[in-house]
């Protein structure tokens, strides 16, 4: 069992779920290759050289380019939704 200050409370549960949702859409957004490059990266953990060989692209620069455009978009889309970095501690 947790103690009752680690638990998190209603309000912060029901913020956290609504960030989630938000992320996931515009996370959907993307293109299908922005996705998997973000998949690939962060969440398989590969290398930029290794991501670049799954898919095929010639180097890493290509993928690193997606790479921070896709990062460029999020962030902008994030901003508008009044949501910043330190909301996205989950």
């Amino acid at each position: 069992m947790f103690p009752q200050s680690e638990l998190p409370n209603p309000e912060q549960k029901l913020i956290t779920q609504n960030t989630e949702q938000i992320l996931n859409e515009i996370l959907n957004s993307l293109s299908a290759q922005q996705q998997l490059i973000i998949r690939l990266y962060y969440m398989k953990g590969l290398t930029l050289a290794e991501t670049a060989r799954v898919l095929k692209m010639k180097n890493l620069w290509q993928v690193q380019r997606k790479l921070k455009k896709a990062l460029k978009y999020l962030r902008s889309k994030l901003k508008e939704k009044g949501i910043g970095p330190d909301d996205l501690d989950f």
